[in-house]
């Protein structure tokens, strides 16, 4: 039988406590010598290295560095250095083809009312000026206000119509060139005439276009020595090449000049190309073959 711890008399099995004394029977928890407690288990989670936490940060700023250098670079193409200040930039230059489209379209509209193109320049019997083609095409260019304040019984440049004429035309003037009116203050066009097809006092249809539409020039970006929109003297003559002079076609800056053709579409042309293919795309009807 067991003894009770406190005055060793002996107690029945499964007692609490000594009926002699009344000490407690129960035992103890162990002291260092049981089962240790157990311990909360640690997450296998692997910690992150600092090392590869730096790299990924400074590649992430490297990139977004990249991104802002990207678009200020393609916000710059797009900006207006004036004449030859800069070269060839796309969207000025995609500008530039949409207003030759519009004055394409304008022909075109104008062909469709009148019967014909508007002759390039209207000559008095005495031989002066009196209005060129692009004042006729200004109710196809959203200008039909400007067109109805014009005397067409007076001179463009006479004092009673000066004043119209110094109006700038959005359609007539290129982004890529940043002289926009003469010394008088007329607004200058940035695009020219086919001499061959829009000619003085005469109107030319498309069943007089017997080399075709697609083969035949009708307007372009002049090269320089802008005229005004007004001036019935606005037209060259493409034979004299591109970019070989201020009167002849071409860009601004002497790159590949944009060219309207008589189908309404517009293409690019470089100054190398073939005088005998140039001399073929001037004329509408010289019979000459287009490669």
């Amino acid at each position: 039988m067991p003894r009770c711890p406190e005055c060793e008399e002996r107690v029945a099995a499964g007692e609490k406590s000594c009926p002699a004394c009344g000490a407690s029977l129960r035992t103890p928890p162990p002291q260092g010598g049981g089962k240790a407690a157990k311990q909360p288990r640690r997450s296998a989670r692997p910690q992150k290295n600092s090392s590869t936490a730096l790299v990924i940060g400074l590649g992430t700023a490297v990139m977004i560095v990249g991104v802002v250098v990207v678009i200020v670079l393609l916000a710059r193409s797009g900006k207006d250095d004036g004449a030859g200040g800069g070269g060839w930039r796309p969207r000025a230059a995609a500008e530039s083809r949409n207003n030759l489209k519009q004055i394409g379209l304008a022909l075109h509209t104008y062909n469709d009312t009148y019967r014909g193109f508007p002759p390039g320049g209207i000559f008095d019997a005495q031989g002066r000026g009196q209005h060129g083609w692009q004042t006729m095409l200004l109710p196809f260019v959203e200008q039909a206000p400007l067109h109805g304040k014009i005397d067409f019984k007076l001179p463009w440049d006479a004092p009673g119509n000066a004043a119209w004429f110094k109006t700038r035309v959005e359609a007539y003037q290129s982004p890529e060139v940043s002289e926009l009116e003469d010394a008088q203050g007329f607004a200058l066009s940035h695009y020219a005439g086919n001499s061959h097809v829009l000619r003085q006092n005469h109107s030319l249809r498309f069943r007089d276009v017997t080399d075709g539409a697609s083969n035949t020039l009708l307007a372009g970006e002049a090269a320089g020595k802008f005229r005004p929109w007004g001036d019935p003297q606005n037209v060259r003559d493409p034979w004299a090449g591109i970019n070989t002079g201020p009167e002849s076609f071409g860009h601004p800056s002497g790159g590949p000049g944009q060219f309207l053709l008589m189908d309404g579409s517009v293409r690019t042309i470089d100054g190398d190309i073939s005088p005998d293919v140039l001399k073929a795309l001037a004329t509408p009807n010289g019979g000459e073959r287009v490669d």
